[in-house]
Parts: C-alpha cells; structure tokens; sequence
C-alpha cells in the first residue's frame, strides 16, 4: 500500500459510499424515478457520524427537515435549495446561519446531499464530502440509464400494438378505429376522430370518433371542410391550438360539442406522398 493511502476499513466514509454504489447497482429502484434521491439519503445515513441526510435538488421548492423531524423554515428551505447557494463544482460544501449544524454538499448538477453529523466535525464532513460526488454522479447516471431502458422498452411494446391493430384493417372504418385507437395510446383526450375526403366530392367522412354523440359527429362532419380539418386537408400542414378561447377563429373553426374544448390538434394523414385525411384529437385541458 502507498504512504499515506488506506484500505476502505480504514476509511468509513469511502467505505460506505462504495456500499452505496454496491446497493443501486444491485438494486433497480422503483419505477418512479424520483425514488433516486431518498435512496441516496439513505445509504448517507448509514455513514458514520451522520445524523441525518436529505437529497434535494436544486432551484425546485420543496421541504428540507431539520434536527427533529420537522421542516425547515420555508425561506431558509428556498436559500438552501437555491442555485446559487453551492459552487457548482462537485463535493463543494455550503452553510448558513439560520440552518445550524445542516452542511450542503453539491452531489450531482442539479442535486445536494443536506447532511447533519452527530457532532461538528470539519474534517468529517469534508471527508464526506470528497468521498460523495463521483459515486452518486454514478449512481444516477445508472438509473438514468435504467429509465431510458424502460422508456425505449415501453415505446417497442407501443410499436407492437400498433402494428397488430393496423394489421386487422380491411376497411375505412377500420383504418379509423385503428388510427383513433394509437392515438389513444399516444395522447391523452377527450375526443378524437379520423376526416378522409370522399373521392367524388370536396366532403370530409368522420370515421373512428370516439367520446362523440351522434349529433356531435354529424356536426363536426358537415362543418369540417370549412374548420381546421379541411384546412390541414388543403395545405398538409398541422394545426395546433394551446387555448381554444385565444383562438381568433375559435367563433368559425369549431363545431357544437356538449363539453367544453381548451385544446385542439389535426395532424395530416399521408398515404403514398398524398395528404388523404386529418387526424383531429380535442381535449378539456
């Protein structure tokens, strides 16, 4: 061994920290992938001489606690989750005068450890706060890496389900259903509905609608050539509306409906380099 190196047993705090490491490798997590920084805290808090320890992350308001459970003042909470409370480089450590005897330690880019040590103990948390970073940069980055597993996991399994339902398609009505169904797994609303122009006349059909009463569909269909679907029609473009009330043809581009409509999109249906269709999805957020 080197003059002046020592062995984990030697040095608790890099010693526990290596266990830290061990643990989330070892451990997926939950699916929630805020459930890094309580995991975190909780491997700190076996260190020795640690008290207490929180992970937050910076320049987001939440509650910090203190030396008996209870949260700190909100103000003080604010300055202790504040971005330019800590350098930014990693293992730097800040104080302040209305959270005695609390130390931040920058762990990550945007995150901090607040430890409390059983007793003051300058070498110790320094000690502490040299051993923490590169670990905990690590561990994140892991379950970063398991998020985006599950994300890319979750969009094959999107992918396969929509390739089974285009593939029981024999008819128009059936494309609309189909097409009404993926976009039901790709966004969250209220009502939907698939225009294809009729081949004899300038009409629009609304096949597929779902959450729409026979009066809605007939309505939306007879007025849809003037609204947005025949609209993203003609010119292959997409039309999104945030709010429907600051909407400037919100008094012509919109048919009857029995709810309230905030938000709107049609996208173009393409078919061999042709737009043939407007997919419109409507919801109340």
């Amino acid at each position: 061994m080197l003059p002046g190196t020592s062995t984990d047993a030697e040095d608790p705090a890099r010693h526990g920290l290596a266990k830290l490491v061990a643990s989330l490798l070892r451990d997926p997590g939950e699916e929630d992938d805020t459930a890094w920084g309580p995991r975190v805290a909780r491997e700190v808090r076996t260190l020795r001489g640690v008290s207490a320890a929180q992970v937050i992350r910076l320049g987001a308001r939440q509650p910090v606690l203190g030396a008996d459970g209870g949260p700190i003042d909100p103000s003080t909470a604010t300055i202790l989750c504040g971005d330019a409370f800590l350098p930014p480089e990693p293992g730097a450590i800040a104080t302040h005068d209305a959270a005695p005897g609390i130390h931040a330690i920058r762990i990550a880019p945007r995150e901090a450890v607040l430890v409390r040590l059983t007793e003051p103990d300058p070498a110790r948390i320094r000690a502490i706060a040299d051993a923490i970073p590169a670990p905990c940069v690590a561990a994140h980055r892991i379950d970063e890496l398991r998020a985006v597993e599950r994300r890319l996991n979750a969009h094959r399994e999107i992918e396969r389900s929509i390739a089974q339902m285009l593939s029981g398609v024999k008819d128009i009505d059936a494309l609309g259903l189909a097409v009404n169904r993926t976009a039901s797994i790709l966004f969250d609303f209220e009502q939907a509905g698939i225009y294809f122009r009729e081949p004899t006349s300038s009409e629009l059909r609304l096949v597929g609608a779902s959450g729409m009463e026979d009066w809605e569909r007939e309505e939306a269909e007879r007025t849809a050539w003037d609204r947005h679907p025949g609209r993203v029609l003609r010119t292959g473009r997409m039309v999104v509306v945030d709010d429907v009330r600051k909407d400037p043809r919100s008094g012509t581009d919109y048919s009857a409906r029995r709810i309230e409509i905030r938000s709107r999109c049609f996208l173009p249906v393409n078919s061999g380099g042709e737009v043939v269709g407007t997919l419109g999805i409507a919801s109340t957020q």
